[in-house]
């Protein structure tokens, strides 16, 4: 039975990497999805990689990024048409909520990791990746930085109903900057990696083997430390200049 059951455990902890969090009040997760990450657009690519407990996060942020796009579309024509200001931001919101609703929710989680090379002026230069060790601290330019980020609910779909119209054109500024202020920042927890340490090693054409560790920061105090293993699998998510940004 012990011969069995081994192979099954190896392959439990192969299988979408791993993540081990020592910190107190911080969860870990266990992993679902491991994904280089190309955000593409015309005329260049932003890399990272991905390993979140969210199965299937290629095609979900496929997805995501897709209305996302049709979303601001929408509501650039609505501007454009001059129809009224809280009714179009009201819908904005709403569609932003349906775009993204696959991704978050109570205990959605992510860690990512993105390379950020000093002396590169495009995207691409600054973040794809190549085999080697990269330090978060001490001299050179292999830089990288990596944040854990965990859902407390649904976000976008909060924001938007916390979005309301007195008038077409009149936004309740109080309930929504209210939410702003002291209900949205309770639905994002994030942590960021300090001092870290990453090897990274080609697995293939479409594939990258990601080890990293460092202490955890919550704001600017170290609470703890993080350490990851995955194989994060090409995949491209098309993108445009404004969504490329807001990453």
């Amino acid at each position: 039975m012990r011969r069995l059951l081994l192979p099954l455990l190896l392959f439990g902890l192969t299988a979408c990497g791993s993540l081990t969090v020592d910190a107190d009040g911080v969860p870990g997760f266990n992993p679902s999805s491991q994904t280089w990450q190309l955000l593409t657009t015309a005329g260049s690519n932003h890399h990272s990689f991905v390993l979140s407990n969210k199965s299937g996060y290629c095609d979900k942020q496929k997805k995501a990024m897709g209305e996302t796009i049709s979303a601001n579309d929408r509501q650039a024509q609505r501007v454009a048409d001059g129809e009224p200001v809280c009714d179009s931001l009201d819908l904005w919101y709403d569609d932003l909520a349906d775009a993204n609703a696959a991704l978050e929710g109570d205990g959605a989680s992510f860690f990512r990791v993105t390379l950020a090379r000093e002396g590169e002026t495009s995207i691409d230069g600054i973040t794809a990746p190549s085999a080697g060790e990269y330090r978060q601290v001490g001299a050179g330019e292999d830089k990288f930085i990596a944040q854990y980020t965990r859902f407390n609910g649904k976000l976008s779909r909060s924001r938007a109903d916390a979005f309301n119209c007195l008038g077409p054109e009149d936004i309740d500024e109080t309930n929504f900057n209210e939410f702003n202020a002291e209900v949205a920042p309770g639905l994002l927890d994030v942590w960021s990696l300090d001092a870290g340490l990453l090897d990274l090693a080609s697995s293939g054409d479409d594939a990258w083997d990601v080890d990293v560790s460092g202490d955890l920061l919550s704001g600017s105090s170290t609470i703890g430390s993080l350490e990851a293993s995955f194989t994060g699998s090409r995949c491209e998510v098309p993108a445009n200049e404004e969504t490329l940004n807001g990453q």
